[in-house]
C-alpha cells in the first residue's frame, strides 16, 4: 500500500511540474506576441493592417493581422508522446520515462474574415503544436517554419527567446499558408464553432496520448 501511495505522490507532482512549466511557457508566448504588437504600433502608427494580440481566457490567446488570426490554445492536462513518436528515441527520454510527459500548446491559423462574418463552417489549419515537459524542456512540431526543433528537446530550456521565435515563425506562416499547398499529412483542421468552444467553455478534450496528425 505505501508504494502505491508513493506513486501516486510522484504522478502528482509530476503533473503539477508539467502544468507549471507548461503556463510559464505559453505566459512567455503571450508576451513575445504583445511585444511585438507594441513594435509594430510604434513604427507603423497609421497602418490601417493593424496587428492585436487579445486575451481570450487563461487557456487562450489570439493574434490578429491582416486577413489572420493565429489561435494559441494551452491545454492544462499532462500527455505522453506515443510509443513511435521520435522523441521516444532520444536518450533524454529513454533514460528518464518521466521527461515525455509534456503540456500542450496548439497553434491554429484562421481566417480573420471567418470571425468577421460569423462562418461557423469555416476552418482553421493546425500549424504546429509547443510540448513543455516538467523541466521547461521543449519540443516544437509543424508545417514548414515551425519544424526542425527536435534536437532542443533535453538541451534547451523554454526561453523568451525560444518564445519570439515561435511566434515570429507562426506569422510567417500564416503570411505565405495560402501560397504553397502542403501536404496533407501536415493538415489537421478545427471548425470555427469548435474552436469557440473551446475559447469560451474550455470544453478540451484529454487523453493520454498525442501526435501531430
Amino acid at each position: 500500500m505505501e508504494q502505491l501511495f508513493d506513486e501516486m505522490i510522484r504522478v502528482n507532482m509530476l503533473e503539477h511540474e508539467v502544468i507549471y512549466h507548461t503556463m510559464k511557457s505559453f505566459k512567455m508566448l503571450r508576451d513575445a506576441a504583445k511585444r511585438i504588437e507594441e513594435k509594430f504600433e510604434s513604427k507603423y502608427p497609421e497602418n490601417n493592417m493593424g496587428f492585436d494580440v487579445s486575451k481570450s481566457s487563461e487557456y487562450v490567446f489570439e493574434v490578429s493581422f491582416g486577413s489572420d488570426v493565429l489561435a494559441f490554445i494551452c491545454h492544462p492536462d499532462v500527455y505522453c508522446f506515443p510509443k513511435n513518436h521520435e522523441t521516444m528515441r532520444l536518450p533524454y527520454v529513454t533514460e528518464n520515462k518521466s521527461n515525455s510527459y509534456c503540456g500542450v500548446i496548439e497553434i491554429y491559423n484562421f481566417l480573420s474574415e471567418s470571425f468577421q462574418l460569423n462562418k461557423l463552417d469555416d476552418s482553421g489549419a493546425l500549424i504546429g503544436r509547443v510540448y513543455v515537459n516538467r523541466e521547461g524542456h521543449f519540443y516544437v512540431e509543424g508545417v514548414r517554419e515551425l519544424a526542425g526543433f527536435l534536437s532542443r528537446f533535453g538541451s534547451e530550456v523554454f526561453s523568451i527567446a525560444a518564445a519570439e521565435k515561435i511566434i515570429e515563425s507562426s506569422i510567417e506562416v500564416a503570411l505565405h499558408y495560402d501560397m504553397f499547398v502542403p501536404e496533407i499529412s501536415e493538415l489537421t483542421r478545427i471548425s470555427i464553432d469548435s474552436f469557440m468552444a473551446y475559447r469560451d467553455k474550455m470544453k478540451l478534450r484529454s487523453g493520454k496520448k498525442i501526435g501531430f496528425e
